[in-house]
């Protein structure tokens, strides 16, 4: 049996038939059976086959891995439409996200607010799509998972260089993510603002604009600021506990991760969050002051 399956291995066109046999396997099990070990079960099967078939690929593209990883992506979004199974959808979502920023590594810093608007389409629209919100949930739980991940690990640009083997260098410019970043967040408090009509003043929009360009300034600093503060805002205006759990513990990991760097002195760091609390306490303060929401109340 062993020699067997060593022979069928070494024979693409036997391996990419496995592969495909165990993917039709999966996807008869995820479809005719509501069994939770048989839902395990086929997982599995479907992490065989997509081991199988990466194996394959590896085989024919490893002088050319952007290509590689870019059609590790195009397999994963497939079997992410096609595999009727909520953990599967996730599992899917989240790898191709990956995939895909190993693949197109030379554009990070646009790949992230990329992405980050794709989550806000994707939990914005669950409920506009009734037949496919669990869907929508699962590639949504996906993508923010992939972009935690990616921002939480910190000279993520040189770790994805590292994984693609590139022979150029990675453009990476951490002023466009946080310009980028801050306007998807603040497209993002845009939308909550229009949702919940409240009668916005000259002032009110100028404080607004001046946090944003405050947060934008630590973004530059403080990777993953932006990220966790948009899952927040994700998780608020759709009550989702799990986003709203998320988004909190990313934001103080990312705060915590940059206070422990290395690269510049504790003394500078502290002084560098001073000043960011209390301009965005005085920005609150100026927010809430009668004096700007005198007609409101």
């Amino acid at each position: 049996m062993g020699v067997g399956l060593t022979s069928i291995f070494n024979n693409t066109l036997a391996s990419t038939i496995l592969s495909f046999v165990l993917f039709v396997l999966a996807f008869m099990i995820f479809k005719n059976n509501k069994n939770d070990f048989l839902e395990h079960l086929a997982l599995a099967i479907s992490l065989a086959g997509q081991a199988l078939i990466i194996i394959i690929l590896y085989r024919h593209f490893k002088t050319d891995t952007e290509l590689l990883w870019f059609i590790i992506a195009m397999l994963q979004i497939a079997l992410a439409f096609v595999m009727p199974n909520y953990i599967h959808r996730l599992f899917s979502a989240y790898f191709a996200t990956m995939a895909l920023f190993t693949s197109f590594v030379s554009f990070t810093s646009v790949l992230v607010p990329l992405f980050m608007m794709v989550a806000v389409y994707l939990w914005r629209y669950e409920f506009k799509y009734p037949k496919h919100i669990q869907k929508m949930q699962a590639f949504g739980y996906g993508v923010v998972l992939a972009l935690i991940q990616v921002e939480a690990s910190g000279g993520y640009e040189k770790l994805f260089y590292l994984l693609s083997h590139m022979k150029h260098s990675v453009i990476w410019m951490p002023w466009l993510e946080s310009v980028l970043t801050t306007i998807v967040v603040f497209y993002m408090v845009f939308i909550i603002i229009k949702e919940y009509n409240p009668k916005l003043t000259k002032e009110l929009l100028i404080v607004f604009i001046s946090a944003f360009v405050v947060l934008s300034c630590s973004a530059y600093y403080i990777p993953g600021v932006m990220l966790g503060v948009l899952i927040i805002l994700l998780g608020f205006n759709h009550s989702n506990r799990i986003l709203l759990g998320l988004g909190i513990i990313s934001l103080l990991y990312y705060v915590s991760a940059y206070y422990y760097q290395l690269n510049v002195t504790l003394l500078e760091k502290s002084m560098i969050f001073i000043a960011l609390g209390v301009l965005l306490l005085l920005g609150r303060w100026l927010a809430f002051s009668k004096l700007l929401l005198k007609k409101e109340l």
